[in-house]
């Protein structure tokens, strides 16, 4: 129940503020008070709400009684070791860890939503369904896509290096968020079309020969474990990828109805639509894709906003509907399921 009562303050606060949250001061007020409520319940869950946690805590534990450090202690990325040893200095424990990389977490979050979204409330009830569950069960993938996702302001600022810079702190701590180079790269580009093609060429091939394909990438660079997805239900692939559907029509219609938009912040939210949609479809052979799908369905937050704030359609209620009840619906079907590891909550002194 405890991400209902969460939905459920994220909305009140919103309309709470809600004929004020275009002015930035509401907004960063907003966004600090939800995301704020959100760290705290990550940072004090007990170690057993979560698939993974419990594995971050013992291997937590195993660095905090070690008298030297090694690289090759764990698996983990080079940037999430050197956290794990900052903390060890700070002489956290296992729970204080917990509640650092909570905070960490959604200061990324709020900083990419504040810069970025045409509606807080929108993109805040967006993150509060589909990824603040899912976020107890991959932490440390949402805690280098909070740091790598915010590359996207300095892309359209055309701060190519910055922007690179981010991505690789995000990439030392989780390797798949590598896949925000990805409107880096589309700005850098000057074919948004040929992009587009090839992009569906290698959908193509994928789809058919997907499972050779992983297994050439497996051999050479290991890592087997990135490729593991989550066991879902095949109606919420479908609704996943009618999800990103909604995404891509919002970047559609908003491109097309309001010619002055930013073209940089067009072609770059396009493409990771494109993608995301092409991503989905492969989501219903190979299970694996899901991860792949978190990644990009982050700049979601961004997408439908902008496209329910610049779309004009005498279907806009119904248009409203789908938007806000989606979400809800794949935040149902996946936490409330026996292997959600987030279906029961519990407080670290409840356990």
């Amino acid at each position: 129940m405890i991400f209902i009562y969460n939905l459920i303050f994220v909305i009140l606060m919103g309309l709470i503020h809600k004929n004020k949250l275009k002015e930035n001061a509401i907004k960063k007020r907003y966004l600090i008070i939800c995301f704020g409520q959100m760290a705290l319940i990550q940072g004090i869950r007990a170690e057993e709400v979560g698939t993974d946690t419990l594995s971050y805590v013992s291997i937590y534990e195993n660095f905090l009684s070690s008298d030297y450090y090694t690289w090759k202690f764990t698996h983990f990325e080079i940037g999430f070791q050197w956290l794990y040893k900052f903390m060890q200095v700070l002489h956290l424990n296992a729970q204080g860890m917990l509640f650092v990389i909570s905070v960490l977490m959604m200061m990324g979050y709020v900083i990419f939503i504040y810069k970025n979204s045409s509606d807080v409330m929108l993109s805040t009830f967006i993150f509060s369904c589909m990824f603040f569950p899912n976020s107890f069960n991959v932490m440390r993938q949402y805690l280098a896509l909070a740091i790598a996702i915010n590359s996207y302001q300095f892309i359209k600022e055309k701060k190519y290096f910055w922007a690179s810079i981010l991505i690789m702190i995000g990439v030392s701590i989780h390797m798949l968020v590598i896949l925000a180079f990805i409107p880096l790269l589309v700005r850098i580009g000057k074919n948004w079309k040929t992009v587009r093609n090839v992009l569906l060429v290698l959908c193509i091939i994928f789809f058919v020969a997907g499972n050779q394909i992983v297994n050439v990438v497996l051999m050479i660079f290991g890592k087997g474990y990135y490729l593991e997805g989550f066991n879902t239900f095949r109606l919420i692939r479908m609704t996943t990828i009618l999800t990103g559907l909604i995404a891509f029509l919002s970047v559609y219609f908003a491109r097309r109805e309001n010619e002055s938009q930013n073209r940089i912040e067009m072609n770059c939210l396009s493409c990771v639509a494109y993608i995301n949609i092409l991503a989905g479809v492969l989501y219903l052979k190979y299970e694996f894709v899901s991860r792949v799908i978190e990644v990009l369905n982050a700049y979601i937050m961004v997408m439908i906003p902008l496209g329910m704030n610049t779309t004009k359609s005498k279907y806009m209620q119904i248009i409203r509907l789908f938007v806000y009840s989606i979400p809800v619906f794949l935040m149902i079907m996946s936490v409330y399921n026996s292997g959600s590891g987030v279906d029961v909550y519990k407080t670290f002194w409840m356990k």
